[in-house]
């Protein structure tokens, strides 16, 4: 889900907007804990973030090892081929 890229600005503007109502219709303990709610949410939100990153890395990663190792694979194989290749030649060579 790709979220709209909106300026910083207007994100704080609408921060300060927000507070402002919050200010006129709650009391202190009110406003409390609805900042503590948000608070929790942020950094629910922060800690899922980066763990996804993390795992996305993580499996990156892993990618790249698994194309690297069948690339070497690849390469001993197609080296092997040659080798019997030039084997069967030199067979060939000598039977004449």
């Amino acid at each position: 889900m790709a979220l709209p890229n909106m300026n910083p600005l207007v994100i704080d503007q609408l921060i300060v907007v927000m507070s402002s109502v919050f200010m006129d219709c709650f009391s202190a303990d009110e406003q409390d804990v609805i900042g503590n709610f948000f608070a929790a949410l942020g950094s629910m939100l922060s800690l899922n973030s980066s763990y996804i990153l993390l795992q996305q890395s993580q499996n990156e990663i892993l990618n790249q090892d698994d194309k690297t190792e069948a690339d070497s694979q690849y390469d001993l194989l197609e080296k092997s081929i040659d080798k019997m290749k030039e084997e069967i030649e030199k067979i060939k060579n000598n039977k004449h």
